[in-house]
């Protein structure tokens, strides 16, 4: 049975934004990434808006105000594959 993607979105749609959304990416340290996105949330004095566990990447996304905060998946127990040879602009 292939694992279940968790995602949460508390906005999703933003067609009617009237600017588009500029993300800056963050990589806190391992260990702390609870820790960062608390502190984006105290800085920017929002919450959190996108939690997803991306499993296929190893990856654990997490979206506060302007800032993208990029970590290990919480379901991931190594390290996140190596994805240099990854291309998002063409489609597999």
């Amino acid at each position: 049975m292939p694992a279940r993607v968790r995602l949460y979105r508390r906005q999703t749609d933003s067609s009617g934004f009237l600017t588009p959304r500029v993300l800056a990416r963050v990589f806190p340290d391992h260990g702390q990434f609870e820790d960062a996105v608390r502190f984006y949330e105290h800085v920017t004095g929002v919450r959190l808006d996108m939690d997803l566990d991306a499993r296929e990447a190893g990856l654990h996304i997490v979206t506060v105000g302007p800032f993208l905060t990029l970590g290990v998946a919480r379901t991931c127990r190594t390290s996140p594959p190596d994805t240099r040879d990854y291309d998002l602009r063409r489609p597999r």
